[in-house]
């Protein structure tokens, strides 16, 4: 699993599932702002996580412009298999996708 955080002004980007770095200096770590929240996602469907910072804290008074940081890099291979269910389950919760394919001449 990797996980990454932005806690406490420092941004800790896993590179195995016990080592981390700390970065505590650049963007996001010094973009001010009051954030409650944050995700990774995918967000341009290039095959890396981006960031989503959420900031104003649903407050008014505190309203600011969240923050959305594009992972640059070259575009990874993605597969994309929309799962449509049945009449009762149109969402096909639960289905299971096997995908074969061969590389270096090895069935995978």
């Amino acid at each position: 699993m990797v996980v990454q955080a932005l806690l406490m002004g420092m941004l800790v980007p896993a590179l195995a599932q016990t080592s981390f770095t700390k970065i505590t200096t650049g963007s996001p770590v010094t973009d001010g702002g009051i954030s409650w929240a944050a995700a990774w996602a995918d967000y341009n469907n290039d095959g890396f996580l981006d960031l989503i910072v959420a900031n104003g804290g649903g407050f008014p008074a505190l309203s600011q412009n969240n923050f959305l940081y594009l992972k640059d890099g070259k575009s990874n291979s993605w597969i994309k298999v929309p799962c449509v269910g049945t009449v009762s389950n149109r969402s096909a919760i639960g289905a299971k996708v096997r995908v074969k394919t061969t590389i270096g001449g090895s069935s995978i």
